[in-house]
């Protein structure tokens, strides 16, 4: 800005500081008495580091975490990029309606839709 007292310079950075978005396209294979395989795909992560958790599902109503953080420790912050990983620790002969979460240094994402299901064998 320049008037007859002088001029003043600013610099701005904006930053994006929101939900990651929620992964999208979870799907699932390999299915065993104690193990599933989960592949997704990550959308932005607003700016900041994001990690992924498989979330349990209960009823609609209720959930639980199912896995330890996913980390993306990708250059790209994970924009469009497939994910794979193998859940293990699972009881056999049990019904799992599961859905993906993105989760930033502020916020969790929606959860991913539709659920996931599946039985152990």
């Amino acid at each position: 800005m320049t008037n007859e007292y002088g001029t003043h310079i600013a610099h701005y950075q904006l930053k994006a500081n929101g939900h990651p978005e929620m992964p999208t396209n979870v799907s699932i294979s390999d299915v065993t008495y104690d193990s599933v395989t989960i592949t997704w795909t990550s959308g932005f992560d607003m700016g900041s580091s994001q990690h992924f958790i498989v979330m349990k599902n209960f009823n609609g109503n209720s959930f639980s975490s199912l896995s330890q953080w996913i980390e993306d420790n990708s250059t790209t912050h994970g924009v469009n990029q497939t994910w794979t990983y193998t859940l293990t620790g699972l009881q056999s002969d049990t019904f799992y309606n599961i859905s993906m979460v993105a989760q930033n240094n502020w916020f969790m994402s929606a959860f991913s839709r539709p659920p996931v299901t599946f039985w152990t064998q």
